[in-house]
């Protein structure tokens, strides 16, 4: 017995009729998150340092190293395509390349650890074409950093491929100085004798298994900081806090909000009736 319950109006129009008077009630938290987050992104993004980006671009090649010279093994090797750009990635970001830029910049303050941070490499395609992204607080830095990062890899790896060649080489001269005089007059001594002719002036020729492609120029739009980007996503954040805020108060309150927290609480349905001409709850 008892009278019977009006429609409580499920559906979306209901859910959606809720929602609003949950922000109508809790409109100043929403309000505040709203405007606060975004407003604290501005500020961030003021107070960060303008920095800017310039790119060099390296295009990696074969060695021109001969691995049928006798008394050389492994000049030359057919290894994995990505396993070689792997390689080539890890070489690029050696320390070893860093500190030479370091040293040839001469800034005040730029240092090995300085130079690591603020290069990036990154591989293109196949792999052949690495990309070297200078970020600084100046251009002119951020260029000239990128394309002598770039300069002193390449005098790395033709350095590191003479010195593998000299090697080589020293390995055939002394297994020449191990053969006998009849030997050495013989096929192989002869042989041997003319690979490290042929080893002294690949060495002379070598030119590294990089090459410069594209020099960085001075880029004078800013990279960082990024205050449109990050106001927008301060305003994402602000209305998701805002709501889940509006929730989360409006659950912990355990007042009486509406009709149907009138009927919940006593199980009784609201007759609604007029009086004097004005709509009254019975």
């Amino acid at each position: 017995p008892g009278y019977p319950k009006p429609p409580s109006g499920a559906g979306a129009g209901s859910t959606m009729l809720s929602f609003l008077h949950l922000l109508r009630r809790r409109r100043w938290i929403f309000i505040v998150c709203l405007v606060a987050v975004p407003v604290v992104a501005l500020l961030y993004s003021l107070h960060q340092e303008t920095e800017y980006g310039s790119t060099a671009a390296l295009l990696f090649r074969p060695p021109a190293l001969n691995s049928s010279i006798p008394g050389v093994p492994g000049l030359s090797s057919t290894e994995d395509p990505e396993r070689q750009a792997a390689t080539n990635e890890a070489l690029v970001s050696l320390g070893a390349v860093s500190t030479r830029t370091a040293n040839r910049l001469k800034v005040p303050g730029v240092t090995p650890e300085v130079v690591s941070s603020s290069i990036e490499v990154s591989l293109k395609g196949e792999s052949e074409i690495a990309n070297i992204t200078a970020t600084t607080p100046s251009p002119a830095l951020s260029a000239r950093m990128a394309n002598v990062f770039a300069e002193e890899y390449v005098t790395n790896s033709r350095e590191s491929a003479a010195n593998r060649i000299l090697e080589a080489k020293q390995q055939a001269e002394a297994r020449l100085e191990g053969l006998a005089p009849e030997e050495r007059e013989g096929p192989e001594g002869e042989e041997l004798e003319r690979s490290t002719r042929e080893l002294g002036v690949l060495a002379s020729l070598q030119t590294g298994d990089a090459e410069v492609v594209q020099r960085a120029l001075p880029n004078d739009s800013p990279v960082s900081p990024k205050t449109k980007r990050n106001v927008i996503l301060g305003l994402i954040a602000g209305l998701l806090l805002g709501i889940g805020l509006c929730f989360l108060v409006d659950q912990l309150d355990t007042r009486i909000k509406d009709e149907e927290g009138i009927e919940e609480a006593y199980e009784l349905p609201i007759l609604h009736g007029k009086l004097y001409g004005r709509e009254r709850i019975l």
